[in-house]
Protein backbone atom coordinates (compact mmCIF):
# COMPACT_ATOMS: atom_id res chain seq x y z
CA UNK A 1 0.00 0.00 0.00
CA UNK A 2 3.00 2.43 1.06
CA UNK A 3 4.72 1.48 -2.80
CA UNK A 4 1.29 2.22 -4.53
CA UNK A 5 0.49 5.38 -2.75
CA UNK A 6 4.07 6.83 -3.37
CA UNK A 7 3.26 6.00 -7.04
CA UNK A 8 0.24 7.35 -7.33
CA UNK A 9 1.72 10.68 -5.73
CA UNK A 10 5.31 11.00 -7.44
CA UNK A 11 6.33 10.86 -11.57
CA UNK A 12 9.12 8.93 -10.58
CA UNK A 13 9.66 6.05 -7.65
CA UNK A 14 12.90 4.03 -7.19
CA UNK A 15 12.98 0.59 -5.26
CA UNK A 16 16.25 1.51 -3.24
CA UNK A 17 18.91 -1.42 -2.85
CA UNK A 18 21.00 -2.57 0.18
CA UNK A 19 24.41 -2.07 -1.71
CA UNK A 20 24.94 -5.43 -0.37
CA UNK A 21 24.34 -7.91 -3.94
CA UNK A 22 25.03 -10.78 -1.46
CA UNK A 23 22.19 -9.86 0.17
CA UNK A 24 19.42 -7.68 -1.67
CA UNK A 25 16.89 -5.64 0.21
CA UNK A 26 13.57 -7.81 -0.58
CA UNK A 27 10.37 -5.94 -1.68
CA UNK A 28 7.54 -8.63 -0.59
CA UNK A 29 4.36 -8.36 -3.03
CA UNK A 30 1.28 -10.16 -3.04
CA UNK A 31 -1.39 -8.00 -4.93
CA UNK A 32 -1.32 -5.78 -7.82
CA UNK A 33 1.28 -2.53 -8.37
CA UNK A 34 -0.17 -0.19 -10.55
CA UNK A 35 1.99 2.25 -12.21
CA UNK A 36 -0.07 5.46 -12.60
CA UNK A 37 -0.57 6.46 -16.84
CA UNK A 38 3.10 8.05 -17.53
CA UNK A 39 4.82 7.30 -14.16
CA UNK A 40 8.35 5.27 -14.37
CA UNK A 41 8.93 2.58 -11.48
CA UNK A 42 13.25 2.09 -11.46
CA UNK A 43 14.80 -0.97 -9.26
CA UNK A 44 17.78 -1.04 -8.30
CA UNK A 45 20.56 -3.11 -8.87
CA UNK A 46 20.62 -4.76 -5.31
CA UNK A 47 16.81 -4.23 -4.57
CA UNK A 48 14.85 -7.62 -5.70
CA UNK A 49 10.98 -7.72 -5.72
CA UNK A 50 9.66 -11.15 -4.61
CA UNK A 51 6.40 -12.48 -5.65
CA UNK A 52 4.33 -13.60 -2.28
CA UNK A 53 1.74 -16.63 -3.01
CA UNK A 54 -0.48 -14.50 -4.84
CA UNK A 55 -2.93 -14.49 -8.61
CA UNK A 56 -3.45 -11.74 -11.20
CA UNK A 57 -1.14 -9.62 -12.38
CA UNK A 58 2.28 -8.53 -10.63
CA UNK A 59 2.75 -5.21 -11.99
CA UNK A 60 0.79 -3.53 -14.42
CA UNK A 61 1.85 -0.14 -16.71
CA UNK A 62 -0.82 1.94 -17.08
CA UNK A 63 -0.28 3.77 -20.96
CA UNK A 64 2.71 5.82 -21.15
CA UNK A 65 4.71 3.49 -18.31
CA UNK A 66 7.69 2.91 -17.41
CA UNK A 67 9.48 0.14 -15.69
CA UNK A 68 13.59 0.11 -15.81
CA UNK A 69 16.06 -2.38 -13.63
CA UNK A 70 13.52 -4.22 -12.25
CA UNK A 71 14.15 -7.52 -10.85
CA UNK A 72 11.39 -9.59 -9.92
CA UNK A 73 12.03 -13.10 -8.13
CA UNK A 74 8.48 -14.75 -9.16
CA UNK A 75 8.70 -17.12 -6.00
CA UNK A 76 6.73 -19.88 -7.61
CA UNK A 77 7.66 -22.26 -5.89
CA UNK A 78 5.79 -21.10 -3.03
CA UNK A 79 2.53 -20.83 -4.87
CA UNK A 80 1.58 -24.25 -4.91
CA UNK A 81 -0.52 -25.95 -4.04
CA UNK A 82 -2.37 -23.36 -2.42
CA UNK A 83 -2.56 -21.26 -5.72
CA UNK A 84 -2.68 -24.30 -8.03
CA UNK A 85 -4.46 -22.70 -11.14
CA UNK A 86 -2.53 -20.25 -11.76
CA UNK A 87 -2.54 -19.09 -15.38
CA UNK A 88 -0.04 -17.84 -18.21
CA UNK A 89 -1.88 -14.44 -18.06
CA UNK A 90 -0.90 -14.40 -14.15
CA UNK A 91 2.46 -12.57 -15.78
CA UNK A 92 5.22 -10.52 -13.75
CA UNK A 93 5.11 -7.17 -16.20
CA UNK A 94 1.65 -6.09 -17.86
CA UNK A 95 1.71 -3.44 -20.20
CA UNK A 96 -1.24 -1.15 -21.58
CA UNK A 97 0.26 0.85 -24.21
CA UNK A 98 3.20 3.52 -25.23
CA UNK A 99 5.27 1.51 -22.47
CA UNK A 100 8.74 0.84 -22.28
CA UNK A 101 9.75 -1.94 -20.34
CA UNK A 102 13.82 -2.17 -19.79
CA UNK A 103 16.54 -3.62 -18.14
CA UNK A 104 14.43 -6.02 -16.48
CA UNK A 105 14.66 -9.58 -15.11
CA UNK A 106 12.15 -12.22 -14.24
CA UNK A 107 12.73 -15.66 -12.93
CA UNK A 108 11.15 -18.24 -11.52
CA UNK A 109 7.54 -17.08 -11.87
CA UNK A 110 4.73 -18.96 -12.44
CA UNK A 111 3.04 -16.80 -14.98
CA UNK A 112 4.22 -15.26 -18.08
CA UNK A 113 7.36 -13.03 -17.99
CA UNK A 114 6.45 -9.65 -19.84
CA UNK A 115 3.17 -9.68 -21.77
CA UNK A 116 0.64 -7.23 -23.27
CA UNK A 117 -2.87 -8.04 -24.57
CA UNK A 118 -6.01 -6.09 -26.42
CA UNK A 119 -5.57 -2.52 -27.81
CA UNK A 120 -2.60 -1.87 -26.08
CA UNK A 121 0.06 -1.00 -28.80
CA UNK A 122 3.09 0.87 -29.04
CA UNK A 123 5.25 -1.04 -26.26
CA UNK A 124 9.04 -1.33 -26.37
CA UNK A 125 10.76 -4.38 -24.46
CA UNK A 126 14.29 -3.71 -24.39
CA UNK A 127 17.32 -5.39 -22.85
CA UNK A 128 15.15 -8.03 -20.72
CA UNK A 129 15.33 -11.32 -19.35
CA UNK A 130 12.76 -13.92 -18.78
CA UNK A 131 13.93 -16.42 -17.14
CA UNK A 132 12.02 -20.26 -15.63
CA UNK A 133 8.70 -18.99 -16.35
CA UNK A 134 5.26 -21.53 -16.25
CA UNK A 135 3.86 -23.50 -13.56
CA UNK A 136 3.11 -27.00 -15.59
CA UNK A 137 6.57 -28.17 -13.48
CA UNK A 138 4.94 -27.76 -10.25
CA UNK A 139 1.24 -28.51 -11.00
CA UNK A 140 1.89 -31.48 -13.23
CA UNK A 141 5.21 -32.40 -12.23
CA UNK A 142 6.27 -32.19 -15.73
CA UNK A 143 9.25 -31.26 -17.50
CA UNK A 144 7.77 -30.23 -20.87
CA UNK A 145 5.25 -28.81 -22.49
CA UNK A 146 1.81 -30.24 -24.12
CA UNK A 147 -1.71 -28.85 -25.08
CA UNK A 148 -3.33 -30.00 -21.83
CA UNK A 149 -0.98 -28.25 -19.97
CA UNK A 150 -1.82 -24.93 -21.92
CA UNK A 151 -3.46 -22.92 -19.35
CA UNK A 152 -0.18 -22.77 -16.82
CA UNK A 153 2.59 -23.11 -19.03
CA UNK A 154 4.36 -19.24 -20.06
CA UNK A 155 5.63 -17.23 -22.60
CA UNK A 156 9.01 -15.16 -22.05
CA UNK A 157 7.44 -12.29 -23.87
CA UNK A 158 4.18 -12.56 -25.32
CA UNK A 159 2.90 -9.38 -27.85
CA UNK A 160 -0.79 -9.89 -28.25
CA UNK A 161 -0.97 -6.68 -29.84
CA UNK A 162 -0.56 -4.53 -32.75
CA UNK A 163 3.20 -2.40 -33.40
CA UNK A 164 5.25 -3.46 -30.33
CA UNK A 165 9.52 -3.99 -30.33
CA UNK A 166 11.12 -6.45 -28.66
CA UNK A 167 15.21 -5.36 -28.88
CA UNK A 168 17.62 -7.23 -27.44
CA UNK A 169 16.10 -9.69 -25.03
CA UNK A 170 17.01 -13.30 -23.82
CA UNK A 171 14.62 -15.47 -22.51
CA UNK A 172 15.69 -19.24 -20.81
CA UNK A 173 13.12 -22.35 -20.17
CA UNK A 174 10.03 -20.40 -20.47
CA UNK A 175 7.62 -23.40 -21.14
CA UNK A 176 5.68 -22.46 -23.98
CA UNK A 177 7.24 -20.14 -26.24
CA UNK A 178 9.82 -17.76 -25.80
CA UNK A 179 8.61 -15.11 -27.64
CA UNK A 180 5.49 -14.76 -29.75
CA UNK A 181 2.43 -12.98 -31.27
CA UNK A 182 -0.36 -15.29 -31.82
CA UNK A 183 -4.18 -15.21 -32.76
CA UNK A 184 -6.28 -12.01 -33.09
CA UNK A 185 -5.72 -8.61 -31.77
CA UNK A 186 -1.66 -8.82 -32.62
CA UNK A 187 0.14 -8.04 -35.51
CA UNK A 188 3.00 -4.98 -37.21
CA UNK A 189 5.02 -6.48 -34.23
CA UNK A 190 9.12 -6.55 -34.35
CA UNK A 191 11.69 -8.98 -32.78
CA UNK A 192 15.38 -7.79 -32.77
CA UNK A 193 18.38 -9.21 -31.41
CA UNK A 194 16.46 -11.45 -29.51
CA UNK A 195 17.57 -15.29 -28.26
CA UNK A 196 16.56 -18.13 -26.65
CA UNK A 197 18.04 -21.05 -24.60
CA UNK A 198 16.82 -23.65 -22.39
CA UNK A 199 18.35 -25.90 -19.56
CA UNK A 200 15.87 -26.99 -17.20
CA UNK A 201 12.57 -27.81 -19.35
CA UNK A 202 11.94 -28.74 -22.77
CA UNK A 203 10.05 -25.95 -24.13
CA UNK A 204 7.67 -25.63 -27.05
CA UNK A 205 9.43 -23.23 -29.25
CA UNK A 206 11.27 -19.92 -30.04
CA UNK A 207 9.15 -17.31 -31.86
CA UNK A 208 5.54 -18.16 -32.75
CA UNK A 209 3.84 -15.46 -35.46
CA UNK A 210 0.19 -17.85 -35.83
CA UNK A 211 -2.67 -16.89 -37.02
CA UNK A 212 -2.27 -13.00 -36.47
CA UNK A 213 -4.06 -10.33 -37.77
CA UNK A 214 -1.39 -8.64 -39.39
CA UNK A 215 2.98 -9.45 -40.10
CA UNK A 216 5.58 -9.38 -37.90
CA UNK A 217 9.51 -8.92 -38.48
CA UNK A 218 11.83 -10.86 -37.03
CA UNK A 219 15.74 -9.79 -37.53
CA UNK A 220 19.28 -11.50 -36.34
CA UNK A 221 16.96 -13.64 -33.51
CA UNK A 222 18.86 -16.98 -32.59
CA UNK A 223 17.58 -19.82 -30.89
CA UNK A 224 19.72 -22.37 -32.45
CA UNK A 225 21.52 -23.65 -29.49
CA UNK A 226 22.80 -27.37 -30.22
CA UNK A 227 22.89 -27.90 -26.35
CA UNK A 228 20.00 -26.23 -25.54
CA UNK A 229 17.14 -28.55 -24.57
CA UNK A 230 13.88 -28.51 -26.79
CA UNK A 231 10.75 -30.31 -27.34
CA UNK A 232 11.15 -32.59 -29.71
CA UNK A 233 13.31 -30.31 -31.59
CA UNK A 234 10.82 -27.46 -31.64
CA UNK A 235 13.12 -24.96 -30.88
CA UNK A 236 11.56 -23.26 -34.27
CA UNK A 237 9.57 -20.58 -35.82
CA UNK A 238 6.22 -21.09 -36.45
CA UNK A 239 4.88 -18.19 -39.03
CA UNK A 240 1.24 -18.48 -40.19
CA UNK A 241 0.70 -14.93 -40.42
CA UNK A 242 0.60 -13.48 -43.74
CA UNK A 243 3.18 -11.16 -44.69
CA UNK A 244 5.79 -12.10 -42.15
CA UNK A 245 9.47 -11.64 -42.70
CA UNK A 246 12.29 -13.23 -40.84
CA UNK A 247 15.84 -12.15 -42.19
CA UNK A 248 19.19 -13.44 -40.58
CA UNK A 249 17.57 -15.65 -38.05
CA UNK A 250 18.89 -19.12 -36.16
CA UNK A 251 16.58 -22.05 -35.24
CA UNK A 252 15.99 -26.04 -35.45
CA UNK A 253 13.22 -24.96 -38.18
CA UNK A 254 11.42 -22.63 -39.92
CA UNK A 255 7.97 -23.25 -41.01
CA UNK A 256 5.00 -21.17 -42.67
CA UNK A 257 1.24 -22.57 -43.05
CA UNK A 258 -0.04 -25.39 -41.81
CA UNK A 259 -3.00 -27.66 -43.73
CA UNK A 260 -4.26 -29.56 -40.86
CA UNK A 261 -4.76 -26.33 -38.54
CA UNK A 262 -6.19 -24.86 -42.38
CA UNK A 263 -3.74 -21.95 -40.87
CA UNK A 264 -1.73 -20.33 -44.26
CA UNK A 265 1.54 -18.68 -44.63
CA UNK A 266 1.05 -16.29 -47.80
CA UNK A 267 3.54 -14.02 -48.54
CA UNK A 268 6.13 -15.00 -45.79
CA UNK A 269 9.75 -14.06 -46.28
CA UNK A 270 12.55 -15.88 -45.08
CA UNK A 271 16.18 -14.63 -46.08
CA UNK A 272 19.73 -15.44 -44.86
CA UNK A 273 18.59 -17.93 -41.94
CA UNK A 274 19.74 -21.18 -41.03
CA UNK A 275 18.55 -24.29 -38.86
CA UNK A 276 20.26 -26.92 -36.73
CA UNK A 277 18.82 -30.15 -36.54
CA UNK A 278 15.79 -29.53 -39.03
CA UNK A 279 14.54 -27.87 -42.04
CA UNK A 280 12.27 -25.44 -43.74
CA UNK A 281 8.55 -26.08 -44.97
CA UNK A 282 6.87 -22.87 -46.31
CA UNK A 283 3.50 -23.48 -47.77
CA UNK A 284 1.54 -20.83 -48.69
CA UNK A 285 1.06 -17.86 -51.30
CA UNK A 286 4.10 -16.13 -53.22
CA UNK A 287 6.82 -16.89 -50.95
CA UNK A 288 10.69 -15.67 -50.96
CA UNK A 289 12.52 -18.10 -49.50
CA UNK A 290 16.60 -16.84 -50.08
CA UNK A 291 19.88 -17.67 -49.46
CA UNK A 292 18.76 -19.77 -46.43
CA UNK A 293 20.94 -22.96 -45.24
CA UNK A 294 19.62 -26.14 -43.67
CA UNK A 295 21.84 -28.17 -41.45
CA UNK A 296 19.79 -31.25 -41.05
CA UNK A 297 20.66 -33.95 -38.34
CA UNK A 298 17.44 -36.07 -38.12
CA UNK A 299 15.35 -38.35 -40.34
CA UNK A 300 12.24 -36.37 -40.71
CA UNK A 301 11.56 -33.53 -42.79
CA UNK A 302 11.01 -30.84 -41.15
CA UNK A 303 8.54 -31.78 -38.47
CA UNK A 304 4.38 -31.80 -37.84
CA UNK A 305 3.39 -28.38 -38.77
CA UNK A 306 4.45 -27.71 -42.48
CA UNK A 307 2.33 -29.22 -44.78
CA UNK A 308 3.87 -31.81 -46.05
CA UNK A 309 6.10 -34.05 -43.36
CA UNK A 310 4.65 -35.86 -40.30
CA UNK A 311 6.52 -37.40 -37.99
CA UNK A 312 5.37 -40.07 -38.83
CA UNK A 313 6.14 -39.65 -42.68
CA UNK A 314 10.24 -40.18 -43.36
CA UNK A 315 9.67 -39.56 -47.00
CA UNK A 316 9.13 -35.94 -47.53
CA UNK A 317 11.39 -32.82 -48.38
CA UNK A 318 13.94 -31.08 -45.46
CA UNK A 319 13.51 -28.24 -47.57
CA UNK A 320 10.12 -27.94 -48.75
CA UNK A 321 8.72 -25.00 -50.73
CA UNK A 322 5.20 -24.74 -52.34
CA UNK A 323 3.61 -21.67 -53.86
CA UNK A 324 0.07 -22.34 -53.99
CA UNK A 325 -0.54 -19.72 -56.46
CA UNK A 326 2.05 -20.18 -58.28
CA UNK A 327 4.13 -17.40 -58.15
CA UNK A 328 7.42 -16.83 -55.45
CA UNK A 329 10.96 -17.89 -55.67
CA UNK A 330 13.42 -20.15 -54.06
CA UNK A 331 16.94 -19.09 -54.46
CA UNK A 332 20.60 -19.84 -53.23
CA UNK A 333 19.62 -22.06 -50.41
CA UNK A 334 21.80 -25.04 -49.37
CA UNK A 335 20.82 -27.98 -47.91
CA UNK A 336 23.18 -30.50 -45.96
CA UNK A 337 21.79 -33.19 -44.77
CA UNK A 338 22.65 -37.16 -44.76
CA UNK A 339 23.05 -39.70 -48.30
CA UNK A 340 19.34 -41.46 -46.82
CA UNK A 341 17.25 -38.58 -46.43
CA UNK A 342 14.44 -36.91 -48.13
CA UNK A 343 16.31 -34.13 -49.59
CA UNK A 344 14.69 -30.75 -51.28
CA UNK A 345 11.20 -30.36 -52.87
CA UNK A 346 10.60 -26.77 -54.33
CA UNK A 347 7.17 -26.53 -56.16
CA UNK A 348 5.56 -23.95 -57.87
CA UNK A 349 8.31 -21.21 -57.62
CA UNK A 350 11.45 -20.04 -59.28
CA UNK A 351 13.73 -22.58 -58.47
CA UNK A 352 17.47 -20.56 -58.97
CA UNK A 353 20.67 -22.36 -57.63
CA UNK A 354 18.92 -24.21 -54.67
CA UNK A 355 21.78 -27.33 -53.83
CA UNK A 356 21.32 -30.26 -51.17
CA UNK A 357 24.56 -31.56 -50.70
CA UNK A 358 24.73 -34.54 -48.78
CA UNK A 359 27.41 -35.25 -45.86
CA UNK A 360 28.15 -38.63 -43.87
Amino acid sequence: EQIQKALNENRCVKFTGSDDPVHPLIYGMSSELIVPEGHILLGDATAVIRRYPSSGKLITLRKSAAAVGLKIDGNKQTHYPHFKDLKKTDCAINMEGNCFVANCYVHSHPGTGIYTFGDFPYNLVYNCTCEDVGYIDLKYDARHYQGSYDQNSADGIYLRAFYNVALDCFVKDAFRWAYTTSHSQGGYCTYINCDAYNTLFKCYGFIDIEGADRESLIIDCDGGHESSLWQDYRNGFWISTNGTKALFCSANFFVSGDDLKKKRGDHITIIGCKTTGSGYGVWGDSPVVVKNLASKTHSCGTLRFDACCRDDDKTCASFYVNALDGTGIAAQNILYEQPDGPGMKIMNVRDIQNQCRFVE
